[in-house]
């Protein structure tokens, strides 16, 4: 069809790859079949080998007015570990290697872009190629459309992607979000930047560290009165703008930043009712993710042990750990070794509000921020 557009997906087994990316408005066909190998026109029973240097891969033919790459390639991250070298769900060997292929140069900076970005959430580099399409066959037709012709046949991803597939308004939502917050991470640092006005914000909404805490309202926002270090000057600001980013566009209870001071985390800018002061490491949600520096989502909160109760309308929470890319006296080496300098905490007043979407933008968005450390 004229002005369609073609984007090669390679995400493990290729049957719920091509099921997945079928369910997307704007995609209008999807071919299975393998990419960037050495033998030509290869059978799928060749390519089971691990000898072609083919990855199973899909096609996707979109409507580019109807659907950016920029999304189809957020929504591809969302299906794949890209951390797993050749091995996707119980699928193992180079025929299952994750990888973007292009075939027209003018989308790789749309790509690398979006690339780059989940690269920021590791330490570690991820395992996807991004290269460009050097061949492509197509897999015979019992391989086309597996699993509409199969709908109980084996997949290694969950049906809960293809529900968001049809449904991907979170995913919208995080995009703008992460957008605007990239924006505003700019050199100028001007709110303007990432397409909004500074009168756009609410003066209910923000609060500045000048203020005493028996003045504060329930519904505004409490920043630490501690300057930041070297590390970051617009860091404070970033991090109670991003608060405010959050607290707008995704309708939660309560957001908000602990920073690492010594043994403890200590409150820093927030949007919501007001919260703890301090939470002892190992203790609480927050407590916990810094102590084992991972991101913790809790679908219950009166089900976690050792909960803290600041508010007993939160019903289910996300904990972000901030990491820290250099040593620092008052950031903190976690129980895996990597050092935190504080977290991000987001609270719901709805039981099982938050999941692996969630976990993956907000530390893409956690990522931008510069460490900030509380001084003495």
């Amino acid at each position: 069809m004229s002005g369609m557009k073609v984007i090669y997906y390679a995400g493990g087994c290729f049957w719920g790859t091509q099921h997945y990316f079928s369910k997307v408005a704007g995609v209008k066909a999807t071919r299975t079949g393998f990419a960037n190998g050495a033998t030509a026109d290869p059978s799928y029973e060749e390519v089971y080998t691990d000898t072609t240097g083919h990855a199973e891969t899909v096609m996707v033919e979109y409507d580019p007015a109807a659907v950016s790459l920029e999304f189809l390639t957020e929504m591809y991250f969302l299906a794949v570990d890209p951390l797993s070298l050749n091995r996707q769900g119980h699928d193992e060997g180079t025929r299952y290697r994750t990888g973007i292929y292009y075939s027209s140069e003018e989308d790789l900076p749309i790509l690398k872009k979006v690339y780059d970005s989940v690269q920021s959430r590791f330490s570690s580099p991820i395992a996807v190629e991004l290269q460009p399409l050097k061949c492509f066959y197509p897999a015979s037709e019992y391989h086309q459309d597996y699993l509409l012709k199969n709908p109980d046949g084996y997949c290694h991803l969950s049906p809960s992607l293809f529900t968001l597939a049809t449904n991907p308004a979170k995913v919208h939502t995080y995009i703008d979000l992460l957008r605007d917050f990239t924006a505003l991470c700019g050199e100028d640092g001007s709110f303007e930047h990432a397409g909004h006005s500074a009168n756009s914000i609410d003066s209910r909404d923000t609060f500045t560290a000048d203020h005493s805490a028996d003045s504060f309202d329930r519904r505004d926002t409490f920043t630490a009165g501690h300057s930041a270090d070297s590390a970051g000057e617009d860091g404070l600001s970033l991090m109670a703008n991003l608060c405010a980013l959050i607290h707008e566009r995704m309708g939660f209870f309560w957001t908000g930043f602990y920073i690492v001071r010594g043994d403890q985390l200590r409150l820093g800018p927030f949007q919501g009712p007001v919260a703890c002061m301090r939470i002892s490491r190992g203790r609480g949600v927050c407590g916990t993710a810094w102590d084992r520096g991972e991101t913790i989502i809790v679908p219950d909160v009166d089900q976690f042990p050792g909960h803290i109760a600041c508010s007993s309308l939160s019903r289910s929470e996300i904990v972000i750990p901030l990491r820290s890319p250099r040593p620092s006296s008052t950031s903190s080496i976690t129980s895996c070794g990597e050092e935190i300098w504080g977290v991000l905490d987001i609270d719901s007043e709805r039981l099982g509000t938050f999941d692996e979407i969630d976990a993956a933008y907000l530390e893409r968005l956690a990522a931008l921020l510069p460490p900030w450390r509380i001084n003495d």
